[in-house]
């Protein structure tokens, strides 16, 4: 299994998707943040974070696609 996945003009490492969500041609990836914002007082607060991800259509991004299709028959084994 690849570490590393080209995604267009992004390098994605595989330990950090989060999921990935299948669409007819199109793949949305989301990606862990390490980020989380918020606050807390005596004990009590807010904490959130964000999700980024990237989106990879059969149309627009063929290679990209064609690697993703490729990396998640190899997991789904």
């Amino acid at each position: 299994m690849r570490q590393f996945l080209k995604l267009g003009r992004f390098i994605v490492n595989t330990s950090t998707i989060k999921y990935v969500t299948v669409e007819e041609s199109k793949y949305y990836v989301t990606l862990l943040t390490p980020d989380i914002n918020g606050f807390t007082i005596f004990g009590s607060g807010s904490l959130s974070s964000h999700d980024d991800y990237i989106t990879v259509c059969a149309e627009k991004n063929a290679d990209s696609y064609k690697t993703l299709t490729e990396w998640i028959q190899t997991v789904t084994k």
